[in-house]
């Protein structure tokens, strides 16, 4: 009888550990609000556009919030220019792409950059990039970060080109 409790005590600890990494595998969440989605067959079509994108791994269409979140797949980089090219083919305008992620803000050729396993996005400086800055609690810790992705594009060093405005931290 003691056997067969731990017998299924081991299982359910086994598919808990399954289901929390599964859960849990995925790089980053996108939203990105959109300029006339009305139709929930207008958000088909979109779907199947942003589906295409290598890592999209989870994609929800709200209609009635014109929003799209997305979930990108663990091991997989956050295709910004992918994700507003396959809005626009759908016939949308991206207001505004938001994107939540983990990582570590570190410096780097003078400008500060959160740097994940699989991105690296440079900061745009503001009182919420100083907060995490000054903080000693944040000091080589991982963060999680949400920040609204700019328009302005810096080329090269391998990092992300898009600067991310930080809206939001979460230390982990």
């Amino acid at each position: 009888m003691k056997k067969n409790n731990l017998l299924i005590l081991i299982t359910v600890t086994i598919i808990l550990m399954i289901f929390v990494r599964l859960a849990s595998a995925e790089t980053g969440k996108v939203q990105v609000k959109l300029d006339g989605l009305v139709c929930t067959f207008c958000a088909y079509n979109l779907e199947k556009k942003i589906k295409r994108i290598e890592g999209v791994k989870d994609l929800k269409i709200l209609v009635n919030e014109g929003l799209a979140e997305i979930k990108i797949g663990e091991d997989k980089s956050i295709d910004v220019d992918g994700i507003k090219k396959a809005v626009k083919e759908g016939g949308f305008t991206p207001r505004e792409i938001i994107i939540t992620l983990k990582g570590r803000i570190e410096e780097a050729s003078g400008r500060m950059i959160l740097r994940t396993d699989y991105d690296s996005f440079i900061l745009k400086y503001n009182k919420i990039l100083k907060e995490i800055i000054t903080s000693e609690k944040a000091q080589g810790e991982t963060i999680t970060v949400t920040g609204l992705v700019q328009e302005e594009k810096i080329k090269g060093h391998g990092i992300h080109p898009y600067v991310l405005e930080i809206k939001n931290f979460k230390l982990e």
